[in-house]
């Protein structure tokens, strides 16, 4: 795990020294809706961009307070100088808040390039169509910047390399579920997060090996299983709080868990149009959740197939869509029996210990059922 865990504290450090080694451009995204894979062809490196665990100092004076926690410390430390190794900033349409801070990221930040990717909210064959298009001329913006055209060849091999990713945290993800667990979910979240600032190419490897010799694991007697949901999570503390009262986090529902690697794209001649529908058909967050009912049937094939006992259900503070969505979730799940609990997070970790007592008496509850 240690390995994981340098690769991304030192994501700086290494960003830095891969642009000296390489003189590659590197580019910056947020949501895990951008296409790493056109990205990836193009030779460049795709990173997600993760916030430190710092106070907001800088950032709220440009900002209107009622936006996510995610959004405030992102823009605070891009501020601070933080991403100044970036060549590019990458954006897709998701909420507004994600919107608002391209604008202000653009007005203030000044990374040389960034670009925002228009995607449609519907899945029909012309929402297709058209973004298939979108990714057409993305690609010719690109292809502007790079002297490595991005052939159909360098497409299908970005496909390869991301798709056996995906295979890779799907088989990690599974050791949660074995009782006891073989991996923590909170590990799993480690894992999953590296790879997220790492190379594709770089990280496989060390996940196949990390495979053959993870260790069984019997010091560990969780009380109950749970199903954790959610959005955005830059501080892992709030799993780890959770695991450490006694929680199995069997299954997520998470950006920085399944919805990541759910879909494969599928293998074809036109790697363009797989690459689009793979991110138009993937299994949908609220931002761009059209069809509750099609989600929440999601997040019970889970809950069933991983035999969790419970959900919990993890949000940014003012997150408009993940807190518009729970209402109905909430509904249906306690009209089916289903316990679930809802936690939301400020950028502070100080308030994790808040929450304990609130999980422990979640668990009494499940136990008690």
């Amino acid at each position: 795990m240690e390995r994981f865990r340098q690769l991304f504290s030192n994501r700086h450090q290494h960003f830095k020294e891969w642009k000296d080694q390489t003189d590659g451009f590197i580019f910056g995204y947020l949501c895990t809706y951008v296409p790493e894979e056109i990205i990836h062809a193009a030779e460049m490196l795709p990173i997600r961009i993760f916030p430190e665990i710092d106070p907001i100092t800088k950032g709220e004076g440009y900002l209107v307070p009622f936006l996510c926690p995610y959004i405030r410390a992102v823009f605070d430390q891009a501020l601070k100088g933080k991403y100044s190794y970036l060549d590019g900033f990458l954006q897709n349409h998701t909420c507004d808040g994600m919107t608002h801070l391209y604008a202000e990221w653009n007005l203030h930040v000044k990374t040389p390039y960034s670009y925002f990717l228009g995607q449609p909210y519907l899945n029909d064959s012309a929402a297709k169509e058209f973004y298939q298009k979108t990714l057409s001329t993305f690609i010719q913006w690109l292809e502007l910047l790079t002297i490595h055209p991005i052939t159909t060849a360098a497409l299908q091999d970005a496909i390869q390399i991301y798709n056996e990713h995906r295979d890779l945290l799907r088989e990690l993800g599974a050791l949660r579920q074995t009782d006891p667990p073989k991996l923590l979910g909170s590990e799993f979240f480690e894992i999953v997060r590296a790879g997220m600032v790492a190379s594709k190419s770089e990280i496989n490897p060390i996940i196949k090996k990390f495979l053959k010799s993870w260790p069984e694991r019997q010091d560990i007697s969780p009380k109950i299983r749970v199903l954790v949901s959610g959005g955005e999570l830059e501080d892992l503390g709030v799993l780890q709080l959770i695991e450490q009262s006694g929680v199995q986090i069997v299954a997520d529902d998470l950006c920085i868990g399944s919805r990541y690697y759910w879909n494969q794209i599928q293998y074809s001649s036109d790697p363009l149009k797989a690459i689009g529908d793979r991110y138009i058909d993937r299994v949908a967050c609220p931002c761009r959740d059209l069809d509750r009912k099609k989600r929440l049937d999601h997040i019970l094939n889970m809950y069933n197939t991983s035999r969790a006992e419970g959900i919990i259900f993890i949000f940014q503070k003012s997150c408009g869509p993940h807190l518009g969505d729970y209402p109905y979730l909430a509904e249906q799940l306690s009209a089916q029996g289903i316990p679930h609990l809802q936690l939301i997070l400020e950028h502070d970790s100080t308030m994790l210990e808040q929450l304990k007592n609130r999980v422990e008496a979640f668990i009494e509850m499940v136990e008690g059922k």
